[in-house]
């Protein structure tokens, strides 16, 4: 089902004949369009484990096809579910070695309507925002999912393929039904968010839930907790996090500089599903202070820095280009 869709979602963004033929004049339209250039320096275990510079390269675009149904593509750099990083030089091995090759990770067909969403195709793994136990932003489900809207509350329904994690070109991967997920988001109150998820992952069951509350209306301050579980080997994992902007606190100035402090724990009997979380997952405990800012207003520029503190620690520190259309 998945290879037709495919091909589909290429017609519509080629504009081939056999389907505009069938469509009025500027039936294609470029509704949004994206790229993104980061360069990072990577140290993991103070160098002993890695040592290098990395690039990434993010390209978005969205097509609105007849007003019907819109077309969303999404390619990246990166050689692996979880990582869109290059390396372009390698200070332990001297040189780089890297193919710098951007893969479409993700193309699929979307519609939408005031109470909920359709997509088709090798997906997002996530909906919407990006949580400390849930699956990599970076990756893919080769599936569908269906979003249901109703007052406070979105219940998400996903299902599909996620397999050869080596592999993000969406055109060399295999397919294998192995992954379900329902999810139901409750917002309780305009500062408080809770959600409950189940999820089927190779053969094996995680329940996870997760609560976002924002204390001080008015001021960009989020608490969140975390907590998922393996149900067939009973081992669980977490993460606690406090996100806030102190320019905005300070200066009113809203979105300049974004402040995430991570504790988090990861059981190594967890399954394939840990792995899937982050690009540098850790088995234990782990705390991570994360910053991002934007050096322009509209933030065409930024930086970001990333320290991990675990039994193998990593440090980062990069910058980007981002244009939006």
């Amino acid at each position: 089902m998945t290879r037709p869709l495919l091909r589909l979602c290429l017609a519509a963004l080629l504009g081939l004949p056999g389907l505009t033929a069938l469509a009025p004049a500027h039936a294609q339209r470029l509704e949004a369009f994206s790229f993104r250039w980061d360069t990072r320096y990577d140290n993991v275990d103070l160098g002993a484990e890695k040592d290098r510079l990395q690039g990434s390269v993010r390209l978005g675009l969205t097509i609105d096809v007849w007003s019907w149904f819109d077309v969303v593509g999404f390619a990246s750099t990166g050689d692996s579910y979880t990582s869109r990083w290059t390396t372009l030089y390698d200070f332990i091995e001297g040189g780089s070695g890297a193919d710098f090759s951007v893969y479409f990770r993700r193309l699929y067909l979307q519609k939408a309507w005031d109470g909920g969403r359709v997509q088709l195709g090798a997906i997002p793994p996530i909906k919407n925002i990006a949580s400390g136990t849930g699956l990599n932003a970076s990756g893919w489900v080769d599936g569908g999912r269906l979003e249901l809207y109703w007052r406070t509350l979105t219940v998400e329904a996903v299902t599909g393929s996620i397999r050869d994690l080596d592999t993000p070109d969406l055109f060399s991967r295999g397919l294998t039904y192995n992954f379900a997920e329902l999810e139901t988001t409750w917002d309780i109150a305009s500062n408080l968010t809770l959600e409950a998820t189940a999820e089927w992952l190779a053969d094996e069951i995680y329940l996870r839930a997760e609560g976002r509350v924002s204390p001080w209306p008015g001021h960009d301050l989020e608490i969140r907790g975390e907590l998922i579980a393996n149900v067939h080997r009973a081992v669980p994992a977490g993460d606690v996090a406090l996100v806030f902007d102190p320019v905005q606190w300070a200066t009113g100035e809203p979105d300049r500089l974004v402040v995430q402090l991570h504790y988090r724990y990861l059981d190594p009997d967890i399954g394939l599903r840990g792995a899937l979380v982050d690009d540098f997952f850790i088995y234990g405990h782990a705390a991570t202070i994360e910053m991002e800012g934007h050096l322009l207003a509209e933030g065409a520029v930024h930086w970001f820095s990333r320290a991990i503190f675990a039994h193998q620690p990593r440090f980062l520190v990069g910058f980007g280009l981002r244009f939006r259309q």
